[in-house]
């Protein structure tokens, strides 16, 4: 890991001038954007297992740009990990409305799976979005087609990805010989003033995993789901459901397909101030559901999330957020609530 993330600051570097006032810098071959975030938390679980810790959440530089009118490139590594190289894609962009990625990239599946990190509402993403959803940090190597349309002066729009990758998640060759295929729709179907920044989805995932890492015996998995938000300078409301299936053999000979769903709805409220170095204050609750197997009874886990986010710039720039989780699971009493602080600034 010591390699990479020296290789990585080297590049950094080289690629960018000392002074900080300079946000884009012309090479031969286009333009280069910097910009990135960095995250530190602290993290206090009920449970008496583990002390209360503070860590680093990410160090997150994105390198980003165009190489000529039509066509770019987009980097991010987390410099905190063991995998440091997470988004690293070409893009082309000559046909209308129209985007092509290829290298590795976010998979189209889920709201909040394709949201940043430094802009999530909660700390900690939802059960579904960590444990259905294509495995965080939820990005696949592949080629992907993204269409969009958005007629000027209205808040409709339309937009349309679906994905081919291997399925085996961030810097790793496939596993089988079969690809995975992944496909979201987006739309604001309320071409209205007030619906501005409504969204509402629709997923869908189909794939080959080995059963009992034997890849002359692949069984399917398919993931689907889809999600409705409004976000509003003044609220934000935001609801998902997801559900897959995934072919398996917890004992040899004996097929079983595990099944699993979930969904969670959230909300706040964000208050402006008057003070020049705190910018809005936000309260929000979560409400989440996951069933990790549907065939079998007293699995369900069920949590509570209440807190506050603390932004002392404009939203997520420079922002405090504070949590409290109770968890309640049907087949673990062990008291696993959870209490979180992260401090984050984004540039």
């Amino acid at each position: 890991m010591g390699v990479k993330v020296l290789l990585v600051v080297a590049i950094l570097a080289n690629a960018f001038p000392a002074s900080a006032d300079i946000e884009v810098v012309h090479s031969d071959y286009g333009t280069v954007n910097l910009a990135g975030y960095c995250i530190g938390r602290y993290d206090y679980c009920r449970d008496g297992v583990e002390p209360g810790s503070f860590s680093i959440r990410a160090v997150a530089p994105m390198v980003y740009g165009d190489v000529f009118e039509y066509g770019g490139y987009f980097i991010l590594a987390y410099l905190n990990k063991p995998d440091v190289l997470i988004d690293a894609y070409g893009t082309f962009k000559a046909i209308p409305y129209t985007e092509i990625k290829v290298g590795q990239f976010l998979v189209p599946f889920g709201l909040e799976t394709n949201q940043s990190t430094s802009k999530i509402l909660c700390i900690d993403r939802s059960l579904i979005s960590t444990n259905i959803a294509p495995a965080p940090p939820a990005r696949d190597i592949g080629a992907m087609v993204e269409t969009a349309y958005s007629p000027d002066n209205s808040p409709f729009y339309l937009r349309f990805g679906a994905a081919v990758v291997n399925g085996t998640g961030v810097n790793t060759r496939d596993d089988n010989k079969h690809k995975d295929l992944a496909a979201r729709v987006s739309v604001n179907p309320l071409p209205f003033a007030f619906f501005e920044g409504l969204t509402a989805e629709g997923y869908f995932y189909y794939g080959k995993v080995n059963i009992n890492d034997d890849p002359v015996n692949p069984g399917d998995r398919v993931l689907y789901g889809g999600a409705d938000a409004l976000d509003k300078p003044w609220f934000s409301v935001q609801g998902e459901y997801l559900a897959g299936s995934t072919d398996t053999e917890p004992i040899p000979g004996f097929a079983y397909k595990l099944e699993s769903d979930g969904f969670y709805v959230q909300g706040s409220y964000k208050q402006r101030t008057p003070l020049l170095w705190l910018h809005t204050i936000e309260p929000l609750a979560r409400y989440e559901v996951y069933n990790p197997d549907r065939h079998v009874a007293d699995d369900r886990q069920a949590v509570y999330t209440g807190g506050v986010n603390v932004h002392f710039a404009e939203p997520h720039r420079c922002k405090l957020m504070v949590n409290y989780s109770w968890w309640e699971e049907e087949s673990d009493k062990t008291n696993n609530d959870l209490i979180a602080a992260q401090f984050s600034v984004r540039f």
